[in-house]
């Protein structure tokens, strides 16, 4: 709670559920409330939710997955932003924001790099002409 309103939504299942598909539950309540935050889990794995894709309705994918048979120390640290401590909603909701998108970027890359497309095969090598001539730490003036 924040101000006497909640500030994060949880939705608890049994240890050995699996979270695809649930939620439902939490997405109803998310747009009910003025919560900002919604955290979907098992008791192992930990689902963050927000609303960056619209005002008001919880996103279909989560921002930040942690599983603490598997604390990496990136997600941590991102999970420590939550702690009633340090929560600051307009952080965190940029946090979420910055995460989603870089977690995206990196899914896409990671499959390109197993499997590239056509459009992919044709991107990289016109990169790398663009930047053939220029060598920045190179100074050709004198």
């Amino acid at each position: 709670m924040v101000g006497g309103k909640p500030a994060i939504l949880i939705e608890a299942k049994p240890v050995t559920d699996n979270l695809a598909g649930h939620g439902t539950q939490l997405f109803r309540y998310f747009t009910t409330t003025p919560a900002k935050f919604a955290i979907l889990t098992n008791g192992l794995t930990y689902k963050f939710y927000s609303d960056l894709q619209e005002p008001n309705k919880m996103d279909d994918q989560a921002f930040l997955e942690f599983n603490l048979l598997d604390p990496r120390e990136a997600i941590v640290a991102e999970v420590k932003k939550f702690h009633k401590e340090s929560f600051n909603a307009d952080d965190l909701f940029s946090a979420a924001a910055n995460l989603k998108y870089s977690t995206q970027i990196r899914t896409v890359l990671e499959s390109e790099l197993k499997e590239p497309s056509d459009e992919f095969l044709r991107f990289v090598p016109a990169v790398g002409q663009a930047d053939h001539h220029r060598v920045p730490w190179r100074d050709d003036r004198g």
